[in-house]
């Protein structure tokens, strides 16, 4: 428990130590397991985090953590039916924990089970609260879920919420802005899409070649042909991403 605190702390180092040293005092509880499992995934160690995490599981099934961290190993490897297993078990054993439903959302989705998705984000909504299982991207996802749905006013609502919890992230100005030129807001629209240019994003959710392409739109609908030009050129000229390279 002690390593766990750390980790909440983000205090990794102190974490990683004191959950190898639970395990080795104890290499059958599953707290401390579960613990060990999930920093060994945080150090790419994603074979050995999940065999101790399952093994977890299998002594303590009701450890909604667990479940929840199998669940984002089956997330990050794109493996959405067994993730949804994983976030159920974890969403029905914990239920006020807002990251649960939004994952559980997320991997409904591409399932195309988009009712159950609705209602997983709804429910995460009604229960995210600042705290250990505080979301802040549950409006990012759900206002980008209600845009794909035509639902553009309650859309905007959220991505508006979403740029207030988390400003300093490029996606989340993006689709204000791709959501901003939908509605004919194009000078709220230039804002976002130029606030998005000038986040850097390390993980390449949104690349650069994507937010040229928006900004090129952006001018044109505004009628300044000299910028919408610029970057519709950066857009021809910039490389995409090398076939493998992280997005």
């Amino acid at each position: 428990y002690f390593g766990r605190f750390f980790l909440e702390q983000h205090d990794y180092m102190r974490a990683d130590a004191l959950s190898a040293a639970a395990v080795d005092k104890n290499p059958s509880d599953p707290a401390a397991l579960a613990l060990r499992g999930q920093i060994l995934v945080m150090k790419g160690q994603s074979l050995e985090g999940r065999n101790l995490l399952e093994k977890a599981c299998q002594l303590d099934p009701d450890d909604p953590e667990a479940q929840f961290q199998l669940g984002a190993i089956d997330d990050a490897a794109k493996r959405p039916a067994d993730a949804v297993k994983h976030f159920r078990k974890a969403a029905a054993l914990n239920p006020l924990d807002g990251r649960t439903w939004d994952y559980l959302a997320l991997n409904l989705e591409p399932l195309g089970d988009v009712d159950d998705a609705e209602q997983a984000y709804r429910k995460g909504l009604e229960v995210n609260q600042p705290g250990r299982y505080f979301d802040a991207f549950l409006d990012y996802n759900y206002g980008r879920f209600l845009a794909k749905r035509n639902e553009l006013a309650p859309s905007k609502q959220h991505l508006d919420r979403a740029v207030e919890l988390v400003p300093q992230v490029r996606a989340v100005w993006y689709e204000r802005a791709k959501l901003n030129l939908r509605l004919k807001n194009y000078q709220q629209a230039r804002t976002d899409a130029e606030k998005a240019a000038s986040c850097e994003d390390r993980a390449h959710v949104i690349i650069d070649l994507q937010v040229y392409a928006l900004l090129a739109q952006v001018y044109g609908r505004l009628g300044e042909t000299g910028l919408a030009k610029k970057y519709a050129d950066l857009t021809r000229e910039t490389e995409p991403p090398v076939r493998g390279e992280p997005r």
